[in-house]
């Protein structure tokens, strides 16, 4: 029998070293390599293989013992009991990995979120200070700001309170309570005390 440890090993990601290399095993065992009733190496001799010490291969067999793809036999390494456990194996640390990369994603776009928000902020920011220096025909728009406490919007989403039907305008933020909300959901819900700012195109400009 041939035991091609490092076969498959470049396909890990990068993660815990025990915990590729008890993957790496079990995807052996998975895939027939390594057979039902075969007996893996001991530490010393699989650690050579991997070029680890024998600690970590340790923490690695132990990973496989837990989920019984092996048996340990005192002074003689290990025995391999169930190619379908290996499989079962394979498939929780993939799910497990899986995880780790959806939260990785999340906090990446969460990072490009903020990112967006504060160019965003600055964008309208800049578009505030123009359109008030900005007065009569030369204007393609107006910046108008409206208490929500004088309309009939109260604790209304933007999207459910016809903003944009009732006044031709569109929100680009809100303040509230001293802080400029900017882009807002449309499922953001207007409170009684926000000041909308939206911006009302003029009608028949010639751009």
């Amino acid at each position: 029998m041939q035991n091609k440890y490092n076969e498959g090993e470049k396909d890990m990601k990068v993660g815990t070293r025990y915990k590729q290399i008890a993957l790496d095993v079990a995807k052996q065992i998975a895939s027939g390599k390594i057979l039902e009733g075969a007996k893996l190496k001991g530490r010393s001799v699989l650690a050579g293989n991997y070029n680890v010490s024998p600690e970590t291969i340790r923490k690695a067999i132990a990973l496989l013992e837990e989920m019984k793809v092996v048996q340990p036999i005192p002074g003689s390494g290990s025995l391999v009991l169930s190619k379908e456990r290996s499989k079962a194996f394979i498939e929780k640390y993939q799910s497990k990995e899986k995880l780790q990369d959806f939260k990785m994603d999340i906090n990446d776009l969460l990072q490009q979120k903020s990112l967006i928000d504060i160019a965003l902020h600055k964008k309208i920011k800049s578009l505030m200070d123009l359109t008030n220096t900005i007065h009569g025909e030369d204007s393609v728009f107006q910046l108008i700001e409206i208490a929500i406490k004088e309309t009939n919007h109260i604790n209304q989403s933007i999207i459910d309170s016809n903003f944009w039907q009732e006044t031709r305008s569109s929100i680009i933020a809100i303040k509230r309570e001293g802080k400029l909300i900017v882009a807002p959901n449309p499922r953001e819900v207007l409170l009684e005390n926000d000041i909308v700012i939206a911006v009302k195109g003029k009608e028949n400009t010639e751009l």
